[in-house]
Order: structure tokens, then C-alpha cells, then sequence
């Protein structure tokens, strides 16, 4: 595997981590002006395990083919999957407090 292999592999699954969530965020939008109690539990559950079963399949897959944990290959995977990951969540996040300016809360 080469190292643009393993960067675009980081990319995306940072970005199927990060897309889980904005997704999850835009989709609850009314059960969350409600204020409903369900919505905004679930939304720990879905925000918080859409980041850890991403990293956990990125580490699994970058394990199947034999990238080692202390090798360059490995931390190009993980540093491309954090950025990626920050980008799309600051994007989401900035769509969200969009959306309450617009509400008024």
C-alpha cells in the first residue's frame, strides 16, 4: 500500500465519520426545536459511535493490509481521517448554528 493509498483511505472514512453526524444533526432539526428528549439522547449515541466505528473500521482495515501501528503508512491514515473529520464537522457545525440564528434560540 502506498502512502496516497493510505491518506485517501484516512479521507474517507474521516469524512463517512464526520458526514454521520451533520446528517444526524440535519435530520433531527424539528424533534430537536421541540426540545424532544429522545432526539437529543440519541444524538450522543449516533455522534459519539459514528466517530469511534469509523476510526476502529480505519484501524481494522489499515491491520488487514498489514499497515503496522508504529509505521508512517499508519499515522498518514490518521492524521488525513483528523482532518478530514474536523473539516466536515466544522462545516456541519456551522450549518447548525446557521439554523438556530435563524430560529432565534
Amino acid at each position: 500500500m502506498t502512502s496516497v493509498q493510505a491518506i485517501l483511505l484516512g479521507l474517507l472514512f474521516g469524512a463517512i465519520g464526520a458526514s454521520g453526524s451533520a446528517l444526524f444533526l440535519l435530520f433531527t432539526r424539528p424533534f430537536r426545536r421541540t426540545s424532544n428528549r429522545l432526539a437529543l439522547g440519541a444524538g450522543i449515541l449516533v455522534i459519539g459511535g459514528s466517530a469511534l466505528c469509523s476510526v476502529y473500521i480505519l484501524f481494522y482495515i489499515g491491520d488487514r493490509l498489514g499497515i503496522g501501528r508504529d509505521s508512517s503508512l499508519h499515522y498518514a491514515s490518521l492524521y488525513a481521517y483528523t482532518a478530514s473529520y474536523l473539516i466536515i464537522a466544522m462545516l456541519g457545525l456551522r450549518a447548525e448554528s446557521r439554523w438556530r440564528k435563524s430560529i432565534g434560540q
